[in-house]
């Protein structure tokens, strides 16, 4: 996957929001329902979906994880047993 579009946000079910032109897309939802991405924080604005209030990004803040992102993850997400 090269990039992130809005469809393929839609497709996954991610809850959006119209807002002027542009759709934003719920981070959690975006979390929860499409694997290996990554979101751009510095886009992020507080929208109400369905009466509650949401963090969202547009489509072009979700980027797909390169290979050396998916490793820090692990590296980040490592538990030793003691």
């Amino acid at each position: 996957m090269d990039r992130i579009t809005k469809q393929i946000l839609i497709d996954a079910g991610v809850s959006s929001v119209k807002e002027g032109n542009a759709t934003y897309f719920s981070v959690e939802e975006i979390r929860e329902k499409v694997a290996d991405v990554k979101i751009e924080t510095t886009g992020i604005m507080k929208l109400l979906i369905n009466g509650k209030p949401q963090n969202c990004v547009l489509a072009g803040d979700v980027k797909p994880m390169t290979e050396w992102d998916k490793k820090i993850a692990q590296t980040l997400s490592f538990n030793p047993k003691k």
